[in-house]
């Protein structure tokens, strides 16, 4: 695998179709996304750091905050849609 890859592996589709249908997920289940993309933006910038690179570390943990601002944000607008969302909940159980 590349170190830095251009296509997601396993998907045929392009970034406007993934990132509408990322876009379209319940919200919990997109604050859920995010929070594993915030992780992901974490370690990448914990390993530039071990490298020496604290510059791009610095960088990358911008946008981790951000993501991690949008995470909560989407957190609470699901708090605020769970009222009108009772029946699809229900049938997740």
């Amino acid at each position: 695998m590349k170190k830095h890859p251009v296509i997601i592996e396993g998907y045929d589709g392009t970034f406007e179709e993934l990132g509408r249908k990322v876009g379209e997920l319940r919200y919990d289940k997109l604050a859920e996304f995010l929070l594993h993309l915030e992780n992901e933006l974490a370690r990448q910038a914990i390993a530039d750091k071990k490298r020496g690179r604290p510059k791009l570390a610095n960088l990358i943990e911008g946008v981790e905050l951000t993501v991690k601002d949008g995470k909560i944000k989407t957190e609470r607008l699901f708090e605020f849609c769970k009222a009108f969302m009772q029946e699809e909940l229900n049938n997740d159980k």
